[in-house]
């Protein structure tokens, strides 16, 4: 079992001479963390490895900042995947057809990731999810692990399937790139949190933007409903309430200012 996961290292620690590792790896204990600046970075870049880890059904430990990271998920995903993905399995089936010719043999376990991974960018593409479980193909990757099936029939399957990766970046409808705005704005919450020692809430810098549309000066904004009761879903509305001031020639002219400005629509 291969375990992965996210750590977000105190300031004092982050901001000496002695710096932190961006990585820690465990190889006997097949373990791998992330520092989470690291993570992000690697999230954006559409890492098979890290957007798997934002997806898995099987976690064992969050913290609130992880859960807040889990439900703005989708931000990641983008058209990269096809780039990233298709790019990687391709270079990596060249080294193993050099493999073929010099040593006669390939590692077949590593072959039934990269047919796995054409099998996910693929989904991830036409679902706007990543598929971290792949039962439906599970017979036919097992047979690849074991060595049973031809390496043409790999590679017939494989040519099949970037056919496939094609079309589906040819009609996704993902964005070009992931959401490198809302990224940045939870990191930084991130690292204030690391050095006030609490949880950091961060905010979507969409409703930021919503606040600074608002016609009035404001005293102050709160988010309230699910946010704010701690049970949100990925499709739960954002509550904005909060005070604003008029100016005088609308408190006291003939035409006075609204007392209550209410709007409701999409970010």
């Amino acid at each position: 079992m291969t375990r992965r996961g996210i750590y977000l290292p105190p300031a004092d620690l982050h901001w000496s001479l002695y710096g932190v590792p961006d990585q820690l790896e465990n190889h006997d204990t097949q373990e791998a963390y992330w520092e989470l600046q690291k993570f992000l970075t690697l999230a954006l870049k559409a890492n098979p490895n890290v957007l798997e880890c934002l997806y898995t059904p099987l976690v064992e430990r969050t913290t609130p900042l992880a859960d807040e990271l889990l439900r703005m998920r989708s931000i990641f995903l983008s058209r990269m995947v096809y780039q990233t993905y298709n790019g990687y399995v391709l270079s990596q089936f060249k080294k193993m057809q050099a493999d073929l010719r010099i040593h006669g043999q390939v590692k077949w376990k590593h072959v039934m990731h990269l047919i796995r991974l054409l099998l996910s960018g693929i989904r991830i593409l036409r679902d706007e999810f990543v598929p971290v479980r792949v039962e439906e193909h599970r017979t036919e990757l097992l047979a690849i692990r074991r060595g049973d099936v031809p390496w043409k029939e790999v590679e017939a399957w494989r040519k099949r399937l970037h056919v496939e990766f094609d079309a589906a970046a040819g009609a996704t409808k993902l964005p070009e790139r992931p959401d490198y705005e809302r990224a940045n704005v939870f990191l930084i919450e991130a690292r204030r949190s690391a050095l006030s020692g609490k949880p950091a809430m961060t905010v979507d810098s969409r409703l930021t933007r919503q606040v600074e549309l608002h016609p009035y000066p404001l005293l102050f904004v709160t988010i309230s409903g699910a946010h704010l009761y701690g049970f949100p879903s990925p499709d739960s509305d954002f509550d904005l309430r909060g005070v604003h001031v008029l100016p005088p020639e609308e408190v006291v002219g003939l035409e006075t200012g609204p007392e209550t400005v209410e709007k409701v629509g999409h970010l």
